[in-house]
């Protein structure tokens, strides 16, 4: 929609495979070039591997995962609300339900432990210690199937299970809990809310399965009544001209981080130094995006 000043923008991409060695080996090639900003990767790992290299000096990094946690006044940041804010939703959208004892299965990647972390902090703060995690298990992302762990949750009776785990992981886990005969409310994070991906999980999943919504998901007559409507109704459009249907666990990390950049380029013209672009995005106030303010 109009570029930067009237110049057509272009997206230089790179596959790193979602392998952290290869996205540090892509960060040190591209940097050669000195680009004032590096958008990706998508995972936790991927970024927080990256990160290392652009902290102090740039480019800047702006992931598309809520997991990284950037250290503040650096060249890092991360995408939508973060990970702590997610999983804050999800445990007191649980509580209010009556679920207080949980089972809890995580990956063992980075973006696992990242949730990992943020649970074992929110559980400590005073309005949530009536919750206890009766059970905590581990699996690793390649692993096929996770039968002795949850065998393991079984038999410590949750009353509800949380599922630290996206993609192909998530849907073993469910594989699981199924084969068991584990039938309960299953929380999860909001990078599952993939239609496509569901639907090839409905033999066996769970009867209730939870997930955080993001904003622009609302119905239309809610967002007509919000500050994001003129921002969801663009998102929408731009989707439709293309023939595609947005994903749930793509759109939100990925277009309102695009939108802030593009509009710091607006702002600095089409060559800006990586300190201006940080300095601009550290600067930005009551942003509307599609996904909140």
């Amino acid at each position: 929609s109009g570029g930067v000043n009237g110049q057509p923008v272009h997206f230089a991409i790179h596959d790193d495979g979602s392998s952290p060695v290869t996205a540090v080996q892509l960060t040190t090639q591209i940097m050669q070039q000195q680009p004032p900003l590096i958008l990706g990767s998508t995972f936790v790992a991927t970024c927080g591997a990256m990160m290392l290299l652009i902290l102090t000096a740039g480019p800047v990094q702006y992931c598309f995962s809520p997991g990284l946690n950037p250290p503040p006044r650096s060249y890092a940041f991360s995408g939508t609300a973060s990970l702590t804010s997610d999983d804050d939703a999800i445990l007191r959208y649980l509580r209010k339900q009556g679920y207080t004892r949980l089972a809890l299965i995580s990956s063992t990647d980075a973006t696992g432990q990242a949730n990992d972390k943020a649970t074992a902090d929110l559980l400590a703060l005073p309005e949530l210690r009536n919750i206890q995690l009766v059970a905590h298990e581990h699996f690793g992302i390649s692993d096929i199937e996770v039968s002795a762990q949850v065998q393991h949750m079984k038999a410590a009776n949750p009353q509800a299970i949380l599922v630290w785990a996206s993609g192909p992981a998530f849907g073993t886990v469910l594989r699981g809990l199924h084969d068991a005969g584990i039938d309960l409310p299953t929380a999860t994070s909001g990078a599952n809310a993939n239609s496509e991906q569901l639907e090839q999980y409905g033999s066996f999943m769970p009867g209730n399965l939870i997930l955080p919504a993001f904003a622009y998901s609302l119905p239309p007559a809610v967002l007509q009544k919000t500050p994001m409507w003129k921002q969801t109704q663009a998102f929408f459009a731009a989707f439709k001209s293309l023939g595609y249907t947005p994903s749930p666990a793509a759109s939100p990390y990925v277009w309102d981080t695009a939108m802030i950049v593009i509009s710091a380029f607006r702002k600095l013209g089409s060559k800006p130094t990586a300190q201006q672009v940080r300095d601009n995005i550290l600067g930005i106030k009551n942003y509307i995006g599609i996904n909140g303010s």
